[in-house]
């Protein structure tokens, strides 16, 4: 379990299934997610799927809710995940989904930043990556307040999308472990 000044991020639980549910099925949230792949497919597994990874890597998806109540705002964290399909070459990939009640008020940021500790503190991990729509303007703002950077001049296909679907293209942000140490320092510089 892991704390920040308005969170505790944790493993998944048996009765966050039916908020995870609820959450993945609500329209807005999943915008940009296509239906022919959904992360949320059966959420037991994928809840069983975030704490196996945990215990493998000490880092996952985590289940996010507020630190003075208890209740369930979303879920943020990354996965470790083979981008090829020999499964040699192996990415550390961010996540993060908020219900809708809770957009705007910094929580994915707030989320993300702690896995960065975890990842870059905890792991020898040399970087981070994002994936979103090319359409997905908010993910795509969160990124790049988290400090990370667009890949310059590549566009990428889904590889679960027919190249002609709507939000088959996507682009890739990055922050390497030593930029996450560079943007630390930079927010505890005096003014």
């Amino acid at each position: 379990m892991f704390k920040t000044q308005n969170l505790t991020l944790r493993a998944w639980r048996d009765i966050d299934i039916k908020s995870f549910r609820n959450m993945m099925q609500d329209l807005e949230v999943m915008e940009f997610i296509p239906q022919e792949y959904m992360i949320c497919g059966d959420a037991a597994s994928n809840i069983k799927l975030f704490n196996e990874h945990l215990n493998q890597f000490g880092y996952t998806i985590f289940a996010c809710e507020l630190k003075e109540s208890g209740e369930f705002v979303g879920c943020a964290g990354a996965l470790q995940r083979s981008v090829d399909e020999q499964n040699t070459i192996k990415e550390t990939i961010i996540s993060f989904y908020m219900s809708r009640a809770y957009w705007g008020l910094g929580l994915a940021i707030e989320a993300i930043q702690k896995c960065f500790e975890i990842i870059f503190q905890d792991s020898c991990i040399d970087s981070v990556v994002g994936y979103t729509s090319t359409l997905n303007l908010r993910s795509q703002k969160v990124m790049q307040k988290l400090g990370m950077k667009k890949v310059q001049n590549i566009t990428l296909l889904h590889p679960k999308l027919p190249p002609d679907h709507r939000l088959a293209p996507h682009v890739k942000y990055c922050i390497s472990r030593g930029e996450y140490r560079i943007n630390l320092l930079e927010l505890h510089q005096p003014l």
